[in-house]
């Protein structure tokens, strides 16, 4: 069974619109990008039709705001398939690919207040339970 974790991260996430960038394995310059936003039961979304994406390996880079990034590295991608968001950190309160003390500025300034930024589990109060998922990914940086 899943954890709380994963299934409050998963209810999160697929209210967030994502930025899929395919980069090139030897340059990490990006070939190709999209936004969409995932299945709220299975985390998957499928890859639109994409001018400039052959069939091929690519690193993928996945991002989404209060999250930190991630990257998928030598992913073998063609179009019209089905990929599924990897598990991103939250706690990126300010979008700076670092979990550190400006979040919880962020955070601590919003506390017991309903603000949609800092109110990580969605339960719509800003209290500890958001700090438990900020001090989990303490000082992680995002992929």
């Amino acid at each position: 069974a899943p954890s709380l974790d994963a299934l409050s991260a998963l209810s999160k996430l697929a209210s967030k619109t994502f930025a899929v960038s395919f980069m090139n394995p030897n340059s990490s310059s990006t070939i190709a990008s999209f936004t969409a936003m995932p299945s709220a039961l299975t985390g998957k979304f499928a890859l639109p039709p994409i001018a400039g994406l052959t069939e091929s390996t690519y690193h993928i880079r996945y991002d989404t705001a209060g999250y930190l990034s991630r990257l998928q590295t030598n992913a073998a991608m063609t179009n019209g398939i089905t990929v599924t968001a990897p598990q991103l950190l939250s706690g990126d309160l300010n979008d700076d690919n670092l979990i550190n003390s400006i979040d919880w500025s962020v955070m601590n300034t919003n506390w017991f207040t309903a603000d949609p930024v800092a109110d990580i589990n969605l339960d719509t109060l800003v209290n500890s339970l958001d700090f438990s998922f900020l001090n989990k990914n303490w000082g992680t940086s995002g992929e």
